[in-house]
């Protein structure tokens, strides 16, 4: 597992998905977008949001078209198909915040030292 922080604008909000448990006895909300970190090469992220305060969390905070902050954690699993070992990764939503435009604001220190 890898934890990492990065920044960029929400630009795709996927439907919301139920996940129900195998019985079928329980369900929880699933919650999928795609963030652009403006990058020149590899520039999107697809992250996948579980359980109903993170998802909450998310839509109570960001919109498609904000620029956000999210801590991801990235993992990666393995499974066998057909004889043959596979692999896929997945990118969790761990936090997230709106990004703040400090540029116009009196004490920015963006620019301190041009």
């Amino acid at each position: 597992m890898y934890t990492f922080q990065t920044k960029g604008k929400v630009v795709k909000v996927l439907p919301l998905e139920t996940i129900n448990s195998k019985d079928g006895s329980k369900s929880w909300p699933k919650l999928n977008f795609v963030l652009d970190n403006g990058e020149e090469r590899d520039s999107l992220l697809f992250v996948e949001i579980f359980g109903d305060e993170k998802v909450n969390e998310f839509n109570n905070t960001i919109k498609e078209g904000d620029t956000a902050i999210c801590t991801v954690k990235a993992s990666s699993s393995k499974y066998v198909k057909d004889g043959s070992e596979k692999f896929f990764s997945k990118f969790s939503l761990l936090n997230v915040a709106a990004a703040v435009d400090t540029s116009n604001t009196l004490g920015s220190t963006d620019n301190f030292f041009l």
